[in-house]
């Protein structure tokens, strides 16, 4: 019997698909997860990929990453469940890290592995950007999220539906206290981050498109030690450029008028894909 199902929602992914396989069942046995690919709204070879892995491919025409999940969900039988995006890279050994620790570890109602996110490749400006974005307060302890996430039975029972959000995983990550989820040290996802400054501001949209969807009206969230992290990075004339850098994109990003138009293009999702290549 597998020990956890793993679902995938995958928009045009065939490149990525395949390097997140590939990793995921590198050393897995036969039947050891449950694999659930939903393609949707696919123009390219998303379902053949899947299935040249010999997992479950589920096809919708709807370009819907929340119906995606939803879909999965419906097909998937085992618990611990991990939600893992096409473009995000686990091994097998972090997958069954994550299932592990949500069977042997009550409390947790939810898991992620540590971020990881290689800067090889990406323009100056996007380099001094996501040096300091990637080591944010946020993402040290308790955070589930950025593209992978496990969920015990218990915490999958916070919810009834995905709902149709552009930020899923934000919409996970808000439904726990920090007692109940934990971030796996030890173990590490792989995120891809776009090449240059204008695909971080692409991304970067889409992700404030969908902390807006969740927020309330008129309320403003800067997460907790944000401010105290920046000053401390600032105050080395090493750091001071790549600070100087995040935070001017962020206060472009926070102005943009394409947020509202955002909310109304979730089937785009204001894809970065110089990270794909």
């Amino acid at each position: 019997m597998s020990t956890a199902s793993v679902v995938i929602p995958a928009h045009n992914e065939a490149r990525g698909l395949r390097r997140c396989l590939s990793a995921l069942l590198e050393s897995a046995r036969p039947g050891e997860f449950e694999i659930v690919v939903v393609a949707n709204g696919c123009r390219d070879e998303t379902a053949r990929v899947a299935r040249s892995f010999g997992v479950e491919c589920v096809e919708t025409p709807i370009a819907s990453k929340s119906r995606a999940l939803a879909l999965g969900d419906d097909s998937a039988s085992v618990f611990p469940r991990i939600y893992l995006d096409a473009d995000v890279v686990i091994s097998t050994g972090t997958a069954r890290a994550l299932a592990s620790t949500l069977v042997s570890e009550s409390r947790y109602l939810a898991a992620a592995p540590r971020m990881l996110v290689p800067l090889d490749g990406t323009s100056p400006l996007a380099r001094a950007y996501l040096s300091v974005w990637r080591d944010l307060p946020v993402f040290r302890t308790g955070y589930v999220g950025s593209g992978c996430y496990a969920l015990s039975q218990a915490g999958r029972s916070r919810f009834e539906t995905f709902p149709d959000v552009i930020g899923d995983d934000r919409f996970i990550n808000e439904l726990f206290e920090p007692g109940e989820k934990c971030t796996l040290s030890d173990h590490q996802l792989l995120t891809v981050p776009p090449r240059t400054l204008r695909g971080i501001f692409r991304r970067s949209l889409r992700v404030r498109a969908g902390t807006t969807q969740l927020r309330s009206p008129g309320k403003r969230v800067v997460a907790e030690g944000t401010r105290s992290y920046l000053v401390e990075r600032a105050a080395t004339a090493r750091e001071l450029p790549n600070v100087i850098v995040f935070v001017v994109t962020q206060v472009v990003i926070a102005g943009a008028t394409r947020v509202r138009r955002a909310l109304r293009r979730d089937t785009v999702w204001l894809r970065d894909e110089t990270s794909r290549v």
